[in-house]
C-alpha cells in the first residue's frame, strides 16, 4: 500500500485516481460525458461557479463523472469501494 492523500490507499486505487483525474482534466473527455449524461457543462465565470456550488450541481458532476469514468476507462475492478457501490446501483 501507498499514502496517498493522509491515508493507506492500495497502488490500485492510485491507478485509478490518476486516470480518473486525467480524464477529469480532459475537455473531449468531460463533453463526451456532458453528452451522454445531459448534465450541464461547470461554469466559467466566478458567479457561474458559485451558483452551481450552491445548487449542488458541482457536487452531482464530480460524482456522476468519476462513476462514468471509471466505466468509461475499464477501471471497476481499481476503483474505490464507494464508486463500486454506485456502479453496482447502475
Amino acid at each position: 500500500m501507498t499514502k496517498a492523500m493522509g491515508s493507506l490507499v492500495p497502488p490500485s486505487q492510485d491507478t485509478w485516481r490518476v486516470s480518473v483525474d486525467r480524464a477529469w482534466r480532459s475537455t473531449p473527455l468531460r463533453r463526451e460525458f456532458e453528452l451522454e449524461s445531459g448534465l450541464a457543462p461547470l461554469g466559467e465565470t466566478e458567479a457561474e461557479k458559485q451558483e452551481q456550488t450552491f445548487s449542488g450541481h458541482v457536487q452531482t458532476y464530480h460524482e456522476y463523472f468519476r462513476v462514468w469514468a471509471t466505466q468509461h476507462l475499464g477501471l471497476e475492478d481499481q476503483a474505490p469501494p464507494e464508486v463500486r457501490r454506485q456502479l453496482a446501483m447502475k
